[in-house]
C-alpha cells in the first residue's frame, strides 16, 4: 500500500511540473504581450511622425528652390529700381539745364523786348508815322542819297531780324516748357512704378519669411515628438526584456523545483525498495519523534511559484495603534489569539479579501485598507506597536496567490 502511495505521489509530481511552467509563466507572458502591443503602437507613431519630418523637410526644400528663384526676381527688381533712380536723377539734372537755357532765352527776349518798346515810343513821339521816301529824296547829293538807302535798308531788316529772333526765343521757351512737362510727367510715372515694385519685394520677402518660420516651427514640433516617442519606445523595450528575463527566470526556477521533486520520488522510490529489517527500525523512529507545528515563527516562508508579482513599500501597525479601532476595513478582528497575519491595501492595486505572500512576512490576508496607504503601499500587522517598530519601512515583493 505504501509503495502504490509512493507511485502514485511521483505521478502526481511529475503531471504537476508538466504545468508548472505555463501557469507561472501566465502572468508575467500576459504582461508581455501588452507591453509589446504599446510598443508596436509606439513604433506605428513614431514611423508616422518620421513620414511628415520627411513631408516638411520635402516642403522646406522646395521653399528654398522657391526662394532662390523669388530672390532672382528680387535682384532683377533691385536692378531695374537703381536704373530708375538714375533716370530721375539724370530727369532732375536736365531740368536743371533746362531751367538754365530758359533763364538766358528770357533774358534775351528781355533785352530785345526793350529795344522794341524803345522803337514803339520813338514812332510814337513822331507822331505814328515814319516816312521813308521822306527821308530818302531830303538828300543833299547822290552819295548821301546812296547813303541814306543804305541806311534805311539796313534798319528795316534790324528790326525784322529782331522780331523773327524775338519769335523763335518765345517758340523756344514754349518748347522747353513743354519739353519739362514731359519729363516731370515720366518722373512721376517712374517713382509711381518703384513705390509698387518696392511694396512688392517687401511682400514677397515677407511671405517667404512667415512660410520659412511656420515649416520650421513644425519641424521642431515633429522632432520633438519623434524624441518622445523613441524615449517611450525604448522605456518599453527595457521593460518587454524585464519580462522576458523573468519568464526565463521563472522558467528555470520551476525547472528546479521539478528536478527537485523527481530527486525527493527517487529518493523515496530507494528507500522503499530498502530490506525491512533496516527500515523498521526508522519507521518507529519517526513515529516517535514528534512533529514540528506548521507555523512561520522562526524561519521564512519561501515565495510561492505562481502568482501576479511587483514591488512595493511596506510599513507596519499594531492592532491598538493610534487611531485604529482594532477591527480591520472587512471586520476582521485584530486583537484576536494569534495575532492574524493582514496586511492593508489600497483596493486599487490589491483587492481586499485577497491572498497575499509578502516577502520577509509571509502569506496574509488582504483585509485592512488605511489613509496613507495609496499606490504600490501596504502595511503588515504585528501583535504590537513595539514589534511592528522593529519592520520598520522596506521595500518588498510581493504575490497575489488568488
Amino acid at each position: 500500500m505504501k509503495k502504490l502511495t509512493i507511485y502514485l505521489l511521483a505521478v502526481v509530481l511529475l503531471v504537476s511540473g508538466l504545468f508548472t511552467i505555463p501557469l507561472e509563466a501566465n502572468a508575467s507572458k500576459k504582461e508581455l504581450n501588452d507591453v509589446q502591443d504599446e510598443r508596436k503602437e509606439v513604433k506605428e507613431e513614431l514611423s508616422k511622425k518620421e513620414s511628415e519630418l520627411v513631408e516638411v523637410l520635402d516642403d522646406i526644400a522646395a521653399l528654398h528652390k522657391e526662394v532662390a528663384g523669388i530672390e532672382q526676381k528680387i535682384a532683377a527688381s533691385e536692378a531695374e529700381i537703381a536704373e530708375k533712380n538714375d533716370k530721375i536723377i539724370e530727369y532732375e539734372a536736365e531740368f536743371v539745364q533746362l531751367a538754365e537755357k530758359v533763364e538766358k532765352i528770357n533774358k534775351r527776349i528781355d533785352k530785345r523786348q526793350e529795344i522794341l518798346k524803345d522803337r514803339i515810343i520813338a514812332y510814337q513821339e513822331n507822331g505814328g508815322d515814319i516816312s521813308y521816301l521822306e527821308v530818302l529824296f531830303n538828300a543833299k547829293d547822290f552819295n548821301e542819297f546812296i547813303s541814306r538807302v543804305n541806311s534805311v535798308s539796313t534798319i528795316t531788316n534790324a528790326d525784322k531780324q529782331l522780331i523773327e529772333e524775338h519769335e523763335a526765343d518765345r517758340q523756344e521757351v514754349e518748347d522747353i516748357q513743354e519739353e519739362i512737362t514731359d519729363k516731370i510727367d515720366k518722373q512721376e510715372a517712374l517713382v509711381d512704378e518703384l513705390e509698387e515694385q518696392k511694396a512688392e519685394v517687401v511682400a514677397q520677402k515677407d511671405e517667404l519669411k512667415s512660410s520659412e518660420k511656420s515649416l520650421k516651427d513644425k519641424e521642431t514640433t515633429l522632432e520633438k515628438e519623434k524624441q518622445k516617442l523613441g524615449s517611450e519606445d525604448s522605456k518599453l523595450a527595457s521593460i518587454e526584456q524585464q519580462y522576458r528575463d523573468e519568464i526565463e527566470a521563472e522558467k528555470a526556477k520551476a525547472a528546479k523545483e521539478q528536478k527537485a521533486e523527481e530527486t525527493k520520488v527517487a529518493t523515496a522510490a530507494k528507500k522503499e525498495k530498502a530490506p525491512a529489517s533496516s527500515d523498521t527500525p526508522k519507521q518507529a523512529a519517526t513515529s516517535e519523534t514528534p512533529k514540528k507545528p506548521s507555523s512561520n515563527q522562526g524561519k521564512k516562508e519561501p515565495e510561492p511559484s505562481t502568482g501576479k508579482s511587483f514591488t512595493v513599500e511596506a510599513t507596519a501597525y499594531g492592532p491598538d495603534c493610534s487611531g485604529c479601532s482594532g477591527v480591520s476595513a472587512t471586520g476582521m478582528d485584530l486583537k484576536q489569539k494569534p495575532t492574524p497575519k493582514v496586511i492593508a491595501v489600497d483596493p486599487s492595486v490589491i483587492p481586499l479579501g485577497s491572498k497575499v505572500w509578502v516577502e520577509g512576512y509571509g502569506t496574509a490576508i488582504a483585509a485592512d485598507t488605511g489613509g496613507a496607504i495609496k499606490g504600490k503601499k501596504i502595511d503588515v500587522l504585528y501583535p504590537s506597536e513595539k514589534s511592528a517598530y522593529s519592520w520598520g519601512r522596506r521595500t518588498v515583493r510581493v504575490k497575489i496567490l488568488n
